[in-house]
């Protein structure tokens, strides 16, 4: 705890830990697990991506990160509608490594200053992100067991010892979450951190599951485009093949009757065939098409031929 003087050093700091106890016990201290908060992740990807969509429609020039002059233009176009200085102040309060500029996770902090310092605005937050930072400020509460507004390295391995067996494992797993989510190096990690660090881990895996397992919002477009293209052209090929089906049978009819010397002569022929044997021969020739017809005529011819010879 020798860090505590600097911990408090930036009076929102010290609003926002005042304020975070109120809504505990305003909404009442709530039990949560390692285990459980893991299990709420995909109830708190929703809020982080709704910020991004802020965060993005206040990034002037493209760059991935948020000046104050930014800030200050389009804070009151996403509904951040507060006057000058305290917009100053939330931007400062988001700005923890003083870098003068936000990036994408400390972005998720202007809401936090919102929603726990402006009750009143903030039930105009989306109710994404208002039901994310209830997640974060419940399971915050319940880890710091001293409620001194920061988790210490003691407090971070009885959360983990709650879900699991304790050991050696358990204890190398406490160290190592520590020290990622402890992001000055103060021995304590406050509600700031807790959020990013978070954040980090469940924005890490939604976006792998984006990129690796789901379609984006433009491949499901796409894949909807495609499905109604090819119903298109499977009801233009039903169309063609049903106004084609009786040309084909036509089609058809006259070739067997063209081949029969015509079509109702080849059906007169075949009725006849079973009481006048000439006329079924005639049929039967005709069946077998105009190349067949030839070729009685050739045989007629060849027979003459040999008929004129054998005479000779």
């Amino acid at each position: 705890m020798g860090c505590t003087a600097s911990r408090h050093g930036n009076p929102i700091d010290a609003a926002l830990i005042q304020a975070l106890h109120a809504a505990k016990k305003r909404r009442g201290k709530k039990e949560f697990t390692f285990n459980e908060l893991l299990l709420k992740f995909s109830s708190m990807a929703g809020g982080f991506k709704k910020a991004r969509e802020y965060f993005d429609s206040m990034d002037l020039n493209g760059d991935k990160l948020i000046d104050l002059e930014e800030f200050l233009t389009m804070a009151p176009r996403v509904g951040l509608d507060m006057a000058v200085e305290d917009l100053k102040n939330v931007f400062n309060a988001a700005d923890i490594d003083n870098s003068t500029k936000i990036d994408v996770f400390e972005f998720m902090l202007v809401f936090v200053v919102i929603q726990l310092l402006s009750p009143e605005r903030a039930q105009h937050l989306p109710a994404e992100i208002q039901k994310t930072l209830e997640i974060v400020e419940d399971a915050f509460c319940c880890f710091d067991a001293s409620e001194d507004g920061y988790l210490e390295p003691s407090e971070v391995a009885e959360v983990l010892c709650t879900s699991n067996t304790p050991g050696r494992t358990t204890r190398a797993l406490a160290d190592k979450l520590f020290a990622q989510l402890d992001f000055d190096g103060s021995g304590g990690i406050s509600f700031k951190e807790f959020l990013i660090g978070l954040e980090k881990m469940v924005m890490e895996e939604y976006l792998d599951e984006d990129e690796e397992g789901g379609p984006t919002a433009a491949e499901e477009a796409e894949e909807r485009e495609l499905q109604a293209r090819a119903k298109q052209l499977a009801a233009q090929q039903s169309r063609k093949r049903a106004v084609g089906r009786p040309a084909a049978i036509q089609s058809h009819s006259g070739s067997g009757a063209g081949g029969g010397g015509g079509g109702g002569g080849s059906r007169r022929g075949s009725g006849q065939g079973a009481v006048q044997g000439e006329e079924s021969r005639r049929q039967h020739s005709g069946s077998g098409g105009g190349g067949s017809r030839r070729s009685g005529d050739g045989h007629h011819r060849s027979s003459e031929g040999g008929h004129h010879r054998s005479a000779k």
